[in-house]
């Protein structure tokens, strides 16, 4: 989804649909601008309050996938600098592997008093059964990647991530 389809991809002139086969032909759409451009930092924040605005329009708050990493971490901020009402979802890996940035996410949440979700994976054990339960139909390109779409159907809301350095309104 990209706000007053500004961006269209598909395949074979459809948008937005998936590929079906190895023959058909993906494309790309760019719209041209409409506005002058913000700095980088006000544009990050004008997008989280056009995703909150999306997101009260289906009556639901936003809750952001923040992991504590770099991309994540510029979104939450984004949020937080634009005053709107929103949540946030950290997926904790077992063993600790994601210790340094959950460590991060929970001091960040704290410190500006941001509703907090935690949400406990064991990671091998998704790997190995249930990953392409959820990667095959939405044709995922990472492995990673499912474990995001996993933490969305976990919590009522409405998911934001920023996986890849792209944020994504995933509805």
């Amino acid at each position: 989804m990209t706000h007053n389809d500004s961006f269209i991809w598909g395949y074979n002139g459809v948008p937005f649909v998936l590929r079906e086969s190895e023959h058909d032909k993906f494309f790309v759409e760019y719209g041209k601008l409409t506005r002058q451009p913000l700095s980088w930092k006000e544009e990050c924040i004008e997008t989280a309050r056009l995703i909150y605005e999306t997101a009260k329009e289906h009556n639901e708050i936003p809750f952001v996938l923040f992991s504590g990493g770099l991309d994540s971490q510029v979104i939450v901020e984004a949020f937080r600098l634009s005053g709107v009402p929103f949540n946030v979802v950290t997926i904790r890996f077992n063993d600790n592997w994601n210790w340094h940035d959950i460590k991060f996410a929970i001091e960040w949440c704290q410190t500006y008093n941001i509703k907090q979700t935690i949400l406990d994976i064991d990671l091998v054990h998704f790997l190995e059964n249930d990953v392409l339960d959820i990667g095959i139909p939405c044709q995922a390109y990472s492995p990673q990647y499912c474990v995001f779409l996993w933490g969305m159907n976990q919590v009522e809301g409405f998911p934001v991530t920023g996986f890849d350095g792209e944020p994504e309104l995933s509805r």
